[in-house]
């Protein structure tokens, strides 16, 4: 199946959006720092609470939200490198593995 003249030029007329989007640099960190030669190290930083995670109070004592919004992605690094870590630990990424696995475990 090929695409009409029509649709060619509509694919030609319309701008080149971006594929991909920078990452932000506190997120890039947050990812990096699971970038480690141990799973102890991995598990050391796992364990700490990331200032994002942490519910804080501020002067007026109101509770600050965590941000979905903002703080989401972090959210997910965190839990999917902990899900991986475990995986990793108990020898089930040793063998193959259908996509439906890896997203029902990770």
């Amino acid at each position: 199946m090929s695409f009409s003249e029509e649709e060619l030029q509509e694919i030609k007329g319309n701008p080149t959006l971006k594929a991909t989007t920078p990452i932000p640099k506190e997120l890039r960190d947050c990812i990096n720092s699971y970038n480690c030669t141990f799973t102890q190290k991995i598990r050391r930083n796992l364990a700490k609470r990331p200032l994002w995670e942490v519910e804080r109070i501020d002067d007026s004592s109101e509770q600050i939200d965590y941000g979905i919004s903002k703080y989401h992605d972090f959210g997910w690094v965190k839990l999917t490198m902990h899900s991986l870590l475990r995986e990793y630990e108990c020898g089930s990424l040793n063998s193959p593995k259908k996509e439906l696995w890896y997203n029902i475990h990770i």
